[in-house]
């Protein structure tokens, strides 16, 4: 027989006698319970990593007064309730990593006043819901990642998106985000994915201003009420993408493109194909 696995516990409470800590690296054990709520005494600690376990419970509010904390990664395990509001006073965190949870509530909009440094925003697959907030822009000259899928986000995508001049990868897909797509993102001249799928996105499928986004290697809007043909100015513009899906598939599409890698159809199938594919079929048929 093969040897029990180890035993699972929580991180210990005695963490805290540990003044002088800088990093705390206890990522893909079997740790579970919840998380000891006496971090503040870690005046020190620049790095916290908590990821892959199977841990509980509320996201301790005494971390918000890592002053000095860089790097927060407590993905992937299985928190629950909202971001805290105290945790605006994590002046120096660049990474935060968050995702799939269950964590709920709204997006805190003072939280991303207090993050001026941020670089990487992970709350992607969890049960956030409300709209995001108009303070993402305050960490416009900073921000490269904003994952945010798989949530239950609304209201419109916000223009101040389209200010995050440094942002490469901007993941939207898989929540309830209605309107348009607004014109403002095509000012991301750097970005690298873009991911809107699975949203109620309605209007014209790709705004002219797309074609300044000549870093696009990704692009993912099907499973939308998005409509119209992808002018072929756009297709030549964007050089580098090398993945675009789009509801250019069934006997009714919603969209017309003749650069799409993977068309779509939004039907009660939600059923996609490769572009490749669907030209064999066309010789086929003759």
């Amino acid at each position: 027989f093969p040897p029990p696995p180890p035993p699972r516990a929580p991180p210990p409470a005695t963490l805290s006698q540990l003044e002088y800590l800088q990093r705390c690296n206890m990522a893909d054990n079997h740790l579970s319970g919840t998380v000891p709520d006496n971090w503040d005494v870690l005046s020190d600690l620049r790095h916290v990593r908590l990821e892959r376990n199977e841990l509980r419970g509320t996201l301790p509010f005494s971390m918000g007064y890592l002053e000095k904390l860089t790097d927060l990664d407590m993905s992937d395990n299985r928190f629950t309730g909202s971001l805290p509001d105290e945790w605006d006073g994590l002046s120096s965190l660049r990474s935060l990593r968050l995702g799939g949870n269950a964590l709920s509530g709204t997006i805190p909009p003072g939280l991303l006043d207090g993050l001026p440094f941020l670089r990487h925003l992970h709350l992607q697959d969890n049960e956030l819901t409300g709209e995001i907030p108009a303070s993402v822009g305050n960490v416009g000259n900073t921000l490269r990642e904003l994952r945010l899928e798989g949530n239950r986000l609304g209201g419109s995508v916000p223009n101040v998106l389209g200010y995050l001049g440094r942002l490469e990868v901007l993941l939207l897909g898989g929540n309830d985000f209605t309107g348009t797509i607004p014109e403002s993102l095509g000012k991301l001249e750097n970005l690298q994915t873009l991911t809107l799928h699975g949203n109620n996105l309605s209007g014209t499928v790709i705004p002219p201003t797309f074609d300044k986004m000549r870093q696009l290697v990704r692009l993912e809007l099907q499973f939308n009420n998005l409509t119209g043909r992808v002018a072929p100015e756009i297709c030549t513009a964007l050089k580098s993408l090398k993945a675009f899906s789009a509801d250019c598939a069934g006997d009714a599409p919603l969209v017309v493109c003749t650069c799409c890698t993977l068309c779509c159809d939004g039907g009660d199938d939600r059923s996609c194909r490769g572009m490749t594919e669907e030209h064999d079929d066309d010789d086929d048929g003759g």
